[in-house]
Order: structure tokens, then sequence, then C-alpha cells
């Protein structure tokens, strides 16, 4: 049975309500710059289970925010990317299949209107990129949306699942592996963190009702299905040689098995009838990272090409190595890229008179003025 939708997918991509002037450069606009101050927030990324999704962001505000522009400003891929990280972080599973399902309708009904316009020479490139960033943004909100909860309000999401099963061989390898008493002893630490950790969870796995992971892998099973309409049109437009949605398939996949195997685990039927195995990823790993190298490999033909590289270096990092910097720098990498210079300075300093100095320095307050006052 469908789950109720958490917000209008079709008045997003419907007609502009009446009176609404839109702009084909949204992303100048005073709303466009209040979403993204929305989404400031710390990356709930803990040594233990999640307390909070992103402490500071305001997830209720993002989606407000998007949909005000969606409705009256302009039909943008961007605000659209925001919105589906937005609703995930709010509504879970069920808000991930919406956002998803925005998208599709966007690519059916909304083409011709969609931003980043098709350039005059019919280069798709400035919206795959758009796109694409679902592979960046959306596994972290995946992997951090709450499949378990323990007395006294904590939280358990598939991170840290993951965290408390899966890497405790890898962690095992790290201390066999330390050629150093100071490397013995913190990976040591880290595997007993770890360990306690998966046991903290199996105990919470034997007490929550199978009716709970039943209802969570349906929510993912409607997600997944948004997801499969979207890569299918996605792909239609944009073609499948060097556009990809692999990672985020990827992270969705793992997802959908983990809450499978807890389903199995309390007794119910799975999705497959494979038995339950205690690591059922591991080979699975070795066998992704092979794909993902055979992918990848090849000459870099355009802009687009090494953007989407470095999108999946970011997610084979997260993936591989979660408590690695790596991944969120190259994130910010990509999210810099799109920038305009004047954005992007000051998204980098903070101290309005060192912004000032060097806006100065660089000859960009009189053209900064000059573009507001038109």
């Amino acid at each position: 049975m469908a789950l109720s939708s958490t917000i209008d997918c079709e008045l997003l991509v419907g007609p502009f309500k009446e009176g609404a002037k839109p702009d084909p450069n949204v992303q100048y606009g005073a709303t466009y710059r209040a979403i993204k101050d929305a989404m400031r927030h710390e990356d709930p990324v803990t040594n233990g289970p999640i307390q909070s999704q992103g402490k500071s962001a305001d997830w209720q505000k993002v989606v407000q925010l998007s949909t005000k522009i969606l409705t009256e400003e302009g039909k943008d891929l961007g605000v659209m990317v925001w919105l589906v990280e937005g609703l995930t972080r709010k509504h879970g599973f069920v808000g991930l299949r919406d956002g998803l399902r925005v998208m599709t309708l966007a690519h059916e009904k909304c083409w011709n209107d969609l931003l980043p316009a098709i350039e005059e020479d019919g280069d798709l490139d400035a919206r795959a990129t758009k796109l694409e960033a679902l592979n960046t943004i959306l596994p972290r909100a995946i992997q951090t949306v709450p499949i378990m909860h323990q007395s006294g309000g904590v939280i358990y999401s598939c991170y840290d699942y993951g965290k408390g099963h899966d890497e405790i061989e890898k962690l095992k390898g790290a201390v066999q592996a330390a050629q150093t008493q100071e490397q013995r002893g913190h990976a040591q630490a880290a595997l007993d963190e770890a360990t306690q950790l998966g046991e903290k969870i199996d105990r919470v796995v034997a007490a929550t009702p199978l009716s709970h992971f039943s209802s969570l892998r349906d929510m993912m099973s409607e997600a997944w299905d948004a997801f499969q309409s979207l890569n299918r049109i996605a792909t239609e437009k944009y073609g499948a040689e060097g556009f990809t949605l692999r990672p985020l398939q990827e992270m969705m996949e793992s997802c959908r098995d983990l809450l499978d195997e807890l389903v199995r685990k309390r007794g119910g039927v799975g999705l497959r009838q494979d038995p339950v195995q205690e690591h059922p990823q591991e080979e699975s790993v070795v066998t992704t990272t092979q794909t993902e190298s055979s992918a990848v490999s090849g000459d870099l033909r355009t802009r687009a090409d090494a953007i989407r590289q470095l999108q999946r270096v970011a997610e084979f990092f997260r993936r591989t190595e979660p408590h690695s910097p790596v991944p969120y720098l190259v994130q910010r990498a990509v999210r810099w890229q799109e920038m305009p210079l004047e954005e992007w300075l000051q998204e980098l300093i903070k101290d309005a008179s060192v912004l000032s100095a060097v806006k100065e320095t660089l000859g960009l307050t009189q053209d900064s003025d000059a573009s507001r006052e038109s």
C-alpha cells in the first residue's frame, strides 16, 4: 500500500503561481541565498549513534523556500536537489521518495523550462552536473535516516549499523597491521568501540518489532521505485555515456539490503531468499570498487567528466573510509566549482572587513554594486 505524500509533487512542476515573475537567474536571488543559509550544518557523523541530523540546519525551511522558488521563480534543478535532501532529512525514506518523484516529473513535464537552460549548441552538461549532485548529497542523508530507537532518545541509522558491524573486520586488520604501540592502541580502541556499538545495536534489533523494519523496508522500496523512474528518464535525456547516478543507486541498494536483512533477522520474509550473512556487504565492496575503477578509467574529455569523476572519488572514500575527511573536502570542491567568484569568497571569508579588502583588491566591489543596482 502506497504511503501518503509529504509534499504536492504535481504543484512543484506545474504552472507558476498567479502573479509570479519567473527569473532565469534564481541563483542570485534572496530566496536562493536563504536556502543556503538554512542548510548550513555540521554533518552528523559521530563516534556513536546519531543524536540529530545536521545540528543547525533548518530542513523545514529548506523545503519551504525550495517550494517557493519552484512555484514562483524557476524550475531550477539545483534547488530540486536541495529539496530532495530537505525532504529526506525531514521525513526519511518517504521524503526521499517524494523528492525523487519531483525530479522525475520535472524531466517529464518541464524539460524546456528547467534551469540551467539548455545551451544554444544543445549542450546538457550544466544540467547533468546539477542532477549528478544527488550522488554527493543524498548518500549521506540516506545513511543518517533513523532506523532504530533506543530508550532515552538514542537513534541508530544505517551508518551506525555499518560502523558496529561491517567495519569490525577492517579494524581487526588495522590492529594486526599496526607497526607501533601507539598505532595499535588507537586501532584497538576503535575496534573496542565498534564492537560495543554493534552489541548495543544487536540488542535494539532484538527488541524492535518486525512490523517496524517491514514498514521501513516498504518505504525504501517505494523510494527505490522512484529512483528507477528518475534514472530511466535521466538516462534517456542525458544519454548513458558519461552520465550516471550509480553512487546514489549503490547507497540505496545498500540501505534496502540492510533493511531486508533486519526484517529477516526478526523472522520476516526477505525480498531475497538467500540466508542472512553476518557481513553481507564485504564481497560487494570489492566488486563495487572494481566496477567503479573500470567505470572511471579513460580520458577526461569535458569539464563535466571531471566533476563526475570527483563525485565518484568522494563517494568511494565515503563508503570505504567513512571517518576520513577526504570525501567532504572533495564534495566541497565540487560544490565550489559551481559558484561565482564573489559567492565563493563570501563563503570562504567570514570576516566582513577582510572580505571587503579582498574584494577591493580583486576589483569586485564596483562590479558587485553595479550588478545589484541593475
